[in-house]
């Protein structure tokens, strides 16, 4: 009765570690090769002009409705509604702030102007500490939580007004002239409307106060273009920035020259537009830093595992024999096997 017996044959052992090796490193190449790019981002070749052309587009949409005069005076109504005694509109309602303590008193100085632009000279800049601080003012007025709840309402209020409400950190461009005190914004305001058809005030409307009609026209712009980027099934976070970037930029820019147009040189800045193009953009940098150090960390461990495999099949060479020309590999394969099966007889019989 024969029995199995397993002989080690070292020549063929090598070669199987070999061939072995040699697969691992097929596999690796063929993991390197089908990296799914689309995790790591698109360029701006993978951006289809279809695509370029629906954000210009909804770009477009925005612009139309911040420069929109019928949709400004509807707003300006609302707030106008909202400052009377008693307001007439579910709206005005809402936002009725008559009696605020921040509308009555310019406390941080004068201009020949200052009623035009009584929010930009007292009570209204959230960022000031000069004693005017709307927060502090309100609180004082009606309480802690009453004057958190006015603070938001009379602000927001603000906004569906022609004027807008103040910049966040005005405050901090006051200075002094002539003995007064008075704001640089206020004067680039008095600088820019020379030779236009606006007054100061209406200047410093258009380029420096947030309106609710540029909120609302960013805010449609934003959501056209998340539904696009949806709909079209866009995967790459890069992709997808650069799409809201393009839209954004379209916006500011269409709105900026329709407003120059329209009023004789002043161009109609969009203030929250232009904030969500800088935090698009601050977006678009991190996305690509950081799935470009992702790349970068795939094809490091590539690398690392192809030079330890390398070393490997190098190691395995040195002990394997070596032969002037290739037969004679074949021929000591063919030795390695009479010898095996020789042996194989000898325990089989």
């Amino acid at each position: 009765m024969s029995e199995s017996v397993i002989v080690n044959d070292p020549i063929q052992e090598k070669l199987n570690l070999l061939k072995k090796n040699n697969d691992d490193l097929i596999i690796c190449l063929e993991n390197a090769k089908n990296i799914d790019y689309n995790l790591i981002g698109k360029t701006s070749d993978d951006i289809s002009v279809p695509d370029i052309s629906v954000m210009v587009i909804f770009g477009l949409i925005g612009a139309v409705i911040t420069n929109n005069e019928a949709l400004k005076n509807f707003l300006d109504n609302i707030h106008s509604d909202a400052s009377l005694p008693k307001s007439k509109t579910i709206a005005g309602k809402i936002l009725h702030h008559k009696g605020d303590i921040i509308d009555k008193v310019d406390r941080r100085g004068s201009e020949s102007f200052t009623p035009f632009l009584h929010r930009l000279f007292g009570g209204h800049d959230i960022l000031s500490f000069k004693g005017d601080n709307p927060i502090v003012l309100l609180t004082k007025q009606y309480g802690i939580i009453g004057g958190i709840i006015n603070t938001i309402r009379h602000l927001v209020a603000d906004t569906f007004s022609k004027q807008g409400m103040v910049l966040p950190g005005s405050s901090f461009l006051d200075f002094s002239k002539d003995g007064k005190l008075t704001n640089h914004i206020a004067e680039w305001s008095k600088q820019a409307s020379h030779g236009t058809k606006l007054t100061p005030a209406e200047a410093y409307s258009e380029l420096f106060s947030i309106k609710m009609q540029d909120i609302g026209a960013t805010t449609v712009t934003i959501i056209l273009s998340h539904l696009y980027i949806k709909i079209a099934k866009i995967e790459s976070k890069v992709a997808r920035s650069q799409l809201k970037i393009i839209a954004l930029l379209t916006n500011i820019t269409v709105s900026a020259i329709w407003g120059a147009i329209k009023h004789g040189g002043i161009p109609k800045i969009s203030i929250p537009s232009v904030t969500a193009l800088i935090k698009e953009v601050v977006t678009f940098f991190v996305v690509n830093y950081r799935e470009l150090k992702e790349l970068e960390n795939k094809t490091s461990m590539l690398i690392q595992k192809g030079d330890i495999l390398q070393s490997e099949v190098y190691a395995t060479g040195k002990d394997l024999y070596t032969y002037d020309n290739p037969m004679d590999y074949i021929y000591e394969l063919q030795r390695g096997q009479e010898n095996f099966d020789r042996m194989t007889d000898i325990f089989n019989s």
